[in-house]
């Protein structure tokens, strides 16, 4: 288990000449970097989860819960997440135990070359503000390759505008 505590971000002088201090902390803990099938990631997600999950890519599903609308995130999700049908997705799994200025994260993961980091997520993940006491995080990498060994990284983007790093994690595929 990985755990990581950051504090502090301390901005330029005011006008009346004092340091103003805005605490920033999220503490990162049990991450989890896997290969699971589609079929068993997606049938372990309630309504909500699947909605998020589909929304994380850009992508809305319809606005009920009926059965017959999970079928059809479970089919959208089964085609975004599993381009190559191989029926494999690479999970990245984490869990915060605190969230203080915290916007949301980003996630990179090492090319198969091991030449360069590539952002999987285009948009935010956002943080969970109705969680200050943490939450817990999930995305699936549709783009990872079945066979290749990954190192991912979590950037935090912070209210204040800066980022910090943490990681890498090994996936094993």
């Amino acid at each position: 288990m990985n755990s990581f505590t950051l504090i502090g971000h301390i901005s330029n002088f005011t006008s009346a000449g004092f340091l103003l201090y805005s605490p920033t902390s999220v503490s990162i803990t049990n991450v989890v970097l896997e290969s699971v099938s589609v079929d068993d990631l997606l049938s372990s997600l309630d309504e909500n989860e699947l909605e998020l999950l589909l929304s994380s890519y850009g992508q809305h599903g319809a606005d009920d819960s009926s059965s017959s609308d999970r079928e059809e995130r479970i089919n959208e999700l089964t085609e975004l997440l599993d381009p190559g049908s191989d029926g494999k997705v690479a999970i990245f799994k984490w869990s915060t135990l605190e969230e203080l200025g915290t916007v949301g994260f980003y996630i990179d993961r090492k090319d198969a070359d091991g030449s360069r980091w590539m952002r999987v997520n285009s948009d935010l993940l956002p943080g969970l503000i109705d969680a200050p006491l943490g939450g817990e995080y999930l995305y699936a990498d549709p783009g990872a390759l079945p066979g290749v060994d990954y190192l991912y990284k979590l950037t935090e983007q912070e209210v204040w505008g800066s980022q910090r790093e943490y990681g890498p994690y090994p996936l094993g595929y």
